[in-house]
């Protein structure tokens, strides 16, 4: 092709035909012109259709990963009601003449207030992945763009939320309540941790309305309750942004 348009510009030259040969140089640096944003333009192309496909790979990921950690949120946020709602029951019965008449089990309730450090330890390694290595760049939705790389602030705000709860239940409440009651009674055959924890039960007197006329007792279930709360709280927000997130990229995915 090449030797057939230096021909053309050979043939023209010896019959001195300048306005031809200058119209025909035109043309022909208008094809190369055109053949060079053509071979661009297809560049680009597969380039788009590579950084497509890496995308919808990564979202995938992501997406598994997300499903994931919602479960375990769910979990823990149950774990959590459970812990308030036994602080509540336990504060409706506290005060100077209190005694436990209900039929449930006194040691049960109490089990939950005491065994209650849960922590949330959600599944990071797309999410790390995604971050550490420029693939954010290849995802087009700016809302999940923005969603993505606010996880590492938020995440780190409620673990230290978690900690300094951790921190008043093994520095203030668990001393409470093993000063208060015996809590050889409340952990006996639970199976904490998948082991059986069976110590048998308590010889001293077991005596609920002493433990519930302790006013300290209100003080230990109030400031329990308020943390609880505040946990529960961000345990929603952040599974409300997973299941936006969610959202985002199932549209993307099914697109």
């Amino acid at each position: 092709m090449i030797n057939f348009f230096r021909k053309i510009r050979h043939n023209l030259v010896e019959q001195n035909k300048t306005g031809k040969y200058l119209k025909y140089g035109i043309g022909e640096i208008v094809l190369v012109v055109i053949g060079i944003l053509i071979a661009l333009q297809i560049n680009n192309w597969n380039e788009g259709r590579k950084s497509e496909a890496l995308e919808k790979s990564v979202l995938t990921d992501l997406r598994n990963e997300l499903n994931a950690n919602i479960s375990q949120l769910e979990y823990e946020i149950d774990q959590r009601e459970g812990v308030l709602s036994a602080g509540r029951l336990l504060l409706e019965h506290s005060g100077p003449d209190a005694t436990w008449e209900l039929k449930i089990n006194f040691d049960s309730i109490l089990f939950k207030v005491v065994v209650s450090g849960w922590k949330f330890f959600p599944e990071t390694g797309v999410i790390t992945d995604i971050l550490s290595s420029g693939k954010l760049n290849i995802i087009q939705n700016d809302s999940l763009r923005y969603m993505i790389s606010s996880l590492p602030s938020e995440m780190a705000q409620m673990n230290d939320e978690d900690d300094t709860y951790r921190l008043d239940l093994h520095g203030y409440f668990l001393p409470f309540f093993s000063r208060n009651y015996p809590l050889r009674n409340i952990v006996q055959d639970r199976g904490l941790f998948g082991r059986n924890m069976d110590s048998g039960l308590s010889t001293f007197h077991i005596d609920p309305e002493s433990l519930l006329r302790n006013r300290e007792l209100e003080g230990v279930l109030t400031i329990q309750n308020i943390w609880t709360n505040t946990a529960i709280a961000m345990y929603n927000r952040l599974m409300n942004k997973y299941k936006i997130m969610l959202r985002l990229i199932s549209k993307k995915l099914e697109s």
